[in-house]
C-alpha cells in the first residue's frame, strides 16, 4: 500500500467492511519498543542539562531586556559558573547600579570593570578612568 493511498483511501478496500491492518516498521537507529520496560529511564535532553538550560533561558531573557532598554550587548558567556553578559559602556549603565569588580592598569589609564546582577545574570561593562 502506498502512503498516498492511506490519505486518499484505497479504492479496492473502500467497500470492504474489514479494516486493513498496516504494519509499521521501526527506524533502524531507534531502540526496539520491546527493549524499553516501564521502569527503564527514557533518554531526556534536559535531565542532566537542567542547570545549563536554565542559565541559557535566563541569559536570553536578560539580553532581550537589556536590548529593549537601549543597551548594546557585546558578548554572552554561559558556562559552569554564573552566566555573564558584557555590554558596551554608556551613560545608561549608571541606571544598573553595579559595583567595581576589577581594576586593570594600562599604560595610559585604568579600566574599571563594573558588574550588576539582573535575573541571576552578571552584567559587566568596562569604564576607563584617567
Amino acid at each position: 500500500m502506498n502512503v498516498l493511498d492511506l490519505f486518499r483511501g484505497n479504492r479496492s478496500n473502500r467497500n470492504s467492511k474489514q479494516p486493513e491492518i498496516i504494519e509499521i516498521q521501526q527506524a533502524p537507529n531507534q531502540l526496539p519498543l520491546q527493549a524499553l520496560k516501564q521502569n527503564d529511564e527514557v533518554p531526556s535532553i534536559g535531565k542532566r542539562n537542567e542547570r545549563i538550560i536554565d542559565a541559557i533561558t535566563a541569559v536570553r531573557k536578560t539580553a532581550i531586556e537589556l536590548a529593549r532598554a537601549g543597551f548594546h550587548v557585546l558578548d554572552i558567556n554561559v558556562g559552569d559558573r554564573n552566566p555573564r553578559i558584557i555590554i558596551n559602556p554608556c551613560k545608561r549603565c549608571e541606571q544598573l547600579g553595579g559595583a567595581m569588580i576589577k581594576v586593570t592598569k594600562l599604560t595610559n589609564c585604568e579600566v574599571h570593570t563594573m558588574a550588576a546582577n539582573i535575573n541571576g545574570v552578571q552584567i559587566e561593562w568596562m569604564v576607563p578612568h584617567a
